[in-house]
Formats: structure tokens, C-alpha cells, sequence
């Protein structure tokens, strides 16, 4: 799986193609560290698969793994907030 290409903390993100169809898979370790980072991800496409999975079926492991790449797709997010807030600044001090 893929994430973000901007910069962060390192952080992994792999999951079961299982995972957004109602069952954990054959996988226990789906989402586990060792599996691919989440910084070779796609923001957009991170953000489609969070949105896919069903926390329901998620162990807690894998939970704290989906908390990890949400959280790491919060911060770019937050990111480009500042940038965006920062250059509307600067437009409206007219530099």
C-alpha cells in the first residue's frame, strides 16, 4: 500500500485487500511494521484505503497500525492547512 510522498515521521502502512470486504483475511500480520512505509503511498490513495476498511473487523494490532497511517495523513493534511493559511496571509499583507 501506498502513502504520502511528503515528508513525516516513518511510519508503515500495508493492508489486506480482506480488510474493506468484511473479514481480516488470511493475513494476522496484515498490517504489520514490517510490511512497506507509508511514506511510498500516495496521499490521495491512503486516503481511499483508510476510508475503505472495516474497522470492525480489525484486530487490535491492525488497529493501531490504521491509527498510525491516519494519523500520519492528519499531519500532511495539517501541513498543507499552514502552508495555505500562511500564503493567504501573505497575499493579504500584499507581498
Amino acid at each position: 500500500m501506498d502513502a504520502p510522498q511528503h515528508s513525516g515521521p516513518p511510519m508503515v502502512w500495508s493492508a489486506d485487500p480482506h480488510l474493506s470486504h468484511g473479514s481480516a483475511g488470511p493475513d494476522p500480520e496484515a498490517w504489520s511494521p514490517e510490511r512497506s512505509s507509508i511514506r511510498s503511498v500516495p496521499a490521495g490513495e491512503l486516503a481511499r484505503r483508510l476510508g475503505e476498511v472495516d474497522l470492525s473487523v480489525l484486530r487490535p494490532a491492525e488497529l493501531v497500525q490504521f491509527s498510525l497511517a491516519a494519523a500520519h495523513l492528519a499531519q500532511w493534511a495539517e501541513a498543507l492547512r499552514v502552508s495555505a493559511v500562511s500564503r493567504l496571509a501573505r497575499l493579504a499583507d500584499g507581498q
